[in-house]
């Protein structure tokens, strides 16, 4: 028996339309049994933007499932097109009426149930980037799932000078943000993109030569200026993968508002899984 590494990767676009259903996707052609070694993900999408907001249920008989106006003293904080977690459930707001503290919303969306809340239940905006469960059949049943990999921190930006070859430098038009040491940086730039580690970043630092800076462990290709640059999330822990029927299915979720001015055509993740195949010789 010999095993052989093999790369699968997909393109998803999650629409506006997929704000509350989440967008599903599957990848062909993909081994009945393996290991999965690592799944890498990079999206466009800068998650960690919307600021964090807090309300509580003031319902006196708190809320059923079905309830969708729920009554809170600061609804003036929450806008249409909020993503808010209700406790363990996740709804949509699509209407905010300050003059009666009441909003309405659009109970159990990305993949979560509606259920009953008491009075003074806290209400919370979303704030939690992108969320990938994977299945090993079409059902897509939760007790079938293979993983869930939640809080994927994504972010994207575009060099703001150009790269001359064994740079380890990459300046940026704006602050990298969620970008930390040891993360790492996929460089689009056609045939010439590679993936990097970081060594550290500067995000506003009193000497503004040095704003908006990531500083990488390893020597860079050369690359114009302007090109876009996106955070790769690595997920490492080995799993066992058996029972497949060809085809591995997935459900992408972003669990924050998303904004249709940033995102007209709504956002894209790259998925890449790489997979180790046992087979006799």
């Amino acid at each position: 028996i010999v095993s052989r590494p093999q790369t699968f990767s997909t393109t998803v676009t999650h629409a506006m339309t997929d704000v509350n259903s989440g967008k599903t996707f599957s990848i062909p052609n993909f081994p009945t049994s393996c290991i999965i070694k690592e799944i890498r993900v990079r999206s466009n999408f800068i998650s960690g933007q919307q600021n964090w907001r807090a309300a509580f249920v003031n319902n006196a008989n708190g809320i059923v499932p079905t309830d969708a106006s729920i009554q809170c003293l600061t609804a003036e904080i929450f806008d249409v097109g909020d993503s808010i977690y209700i406790e363990d459930e996740m709804a949509y707001v699509s209407a905010v009426d300050v003059a009666n503290s009441t909003i309405t919303v659009t109970r159990g969306i990305k993949g979560t149930t509606a259920s009953y809340h008491n009075f003074g239940a806290r209400m919370e905006t979303a704030n939690d980037g992108i969320r990938l469960t994977f299945f090993k059949n079409s059902s897509r049943k939760l007790s079938d799932r293979l993983r869930i990999m939640k809080d994927l921190m994504s972010w994207k930006g575009n060099t703001n000078a150009a790269i001359i070859a064994s740079d380890m430098v990459i300046k940026f038009a704006s602050s990298p943000l969620s970008v930390s040491k040891y993360d790492f940086l996929y460089l689009i730039d056609g045939g010439n993109s590679e993936r990097a580690s970081v060594e550290g970043t500067n995000k506003v630092v009193a000497n503004a030569t040095y704003n908006n800076t990531i500083y990488m462990t390893d020597p860079l290709l050369a690359h114009v200026t302007n090109i876009e640059v996106q955070k790769q999330m690595i997920y490492d822990i080995p799993i066992i993968f058996s029972g497949g029927d060809g085809n591995l299915y997935g459900t992408i979720f972003v669990d924050e508002k998303l904004d249709s001015t940033l995102y007209p055509s709504g956002i894209t993740a790259t998925i890449d899984i790489i997979a180790e195949n046992f087979y006799t010789r």
